[in-house]
């Protein structure tokens, strides 16, 4: 078994771990003491880095229980998601090798002297596109563990991994696509002889809370220029693929405009902008 090195190491075997504690100098280790047995279980964590395409595990202690050395593996579902890196915690004084395979990814943690550190390893892992949905990490049953004790003996630990199952949800975003071909603009006559401007457009694959336009209205005559954005909160039931929706816009049926729309949707992560469409309107007529 071949591990990568995270740092250079007194002494590293690419055999398992106990060939290596044992072989490494006891010279300076530090003292276990006769500390009253308690429970030794690791467990998982995560966190969802940028904008969710990485997704870190970490792997950490559930106590202040000391260590010397730590042989281990992680396993993950390799069709979503690839192997990028691993981090030693903060305040582990242990080097860290380790080795992706089609099994998962195995961890080895060794030492000349004893660690309590809570916090052991960060895993980073990149999702594949179009990977969306439940995953786990998990570590496997049959974690080697080591201690050094006073005397300088090399004890094994008893650690259960009973916890260290980790349920990650991630979600393929898909960005909201405008049908720009079929944002139109009219005029919408009322009964009164007057009327207003209509702004329309269809989208499709959209997951968020509201839908609007950005305008940009320039008066031909006066030279005045308007700035807008309107919107409005819309429910799409689930399975939708298309939606149509329109606004009305501030302009009066007469005189000259020149109109530049932005399609605009507003999701929980912030907004998309769709393409810019300019419009000329004079006196009640529409030019596109």
């Amino acid at each position: 078994m071949i591990f990568r090195k995270k740092r250079p190491v007194i002494l590293r075997l690419a055999a398992i771990l106990v060939s290596a504690l044992l072989m490494m100098s006891r010279v300076g280790a530090s003292s276990v003491g006769n500390k009253e047995e308690v429970g030794k279980t690791l467990f998982l964590d995560y966190e969802l880095v940028g904008e969710g395409d990485i997704v870190k595990i970490n792997l950490k202690k559930s106590g202040d229980w000391e260590i010397c050395g730590l042989l281990l593996t992680l396993v993950y579902d390799g069709e979503a998601f690839d192997f990028s890196q691993c981090d030693v915690g903060e305040g582990l004084d242990l080097n860290l090798a380790w080795q992706d395979s089609p099994i998962g990814v195995t961890l080895l943690l060794d030492g000349t002297q004893n660690s309590s550190s809570l916090d052991l390893v960060s895993l980073f892992f990149q999702r594949k596109e179009g990977s969306s949905g439940f995953f786990f990490f998990t570590v496997l049953q049959g974690v080697k563990g080591y201690v050094w004790a006073e005397n300088g003996e090399l004890l094994p630990l008893d650690i259960e991994v009973a916890e260290a199952k980790c349920e990650v949800r991630v979600i393929d975003e898909k960005k909201t696509e405008f049908f720009f071909g079929n944002c139109e603009l009219f005029l919408k006559e009322s009964t009164g002889g007057t009327g207003e401007f209509v702004i329309s457009a269809q989208a499709r694959g959209f997951d968020g809370v509201a839908l609007g336009f950005k305008l940009f209205i320039v008066n031909v005559l006066n030279k005045t220029t308007q700035a807008y954005t309107i919107s409005s909160l819309v429910f799409i039931e689930k399975g939708t693929e298309l939606f149509f929706f329109e606004k009305e816009l501030p302009l009066s049926p007469e005189g000259r405009f020149c109109l530049v729309v932005t399609p605009i949707s507003y999701t929980a992560r912030g907004y998309e902008l769709g393409e810019k469409i300019v419009f000329y309107i004079r006196d009640g007529e529409i030019y596109k």
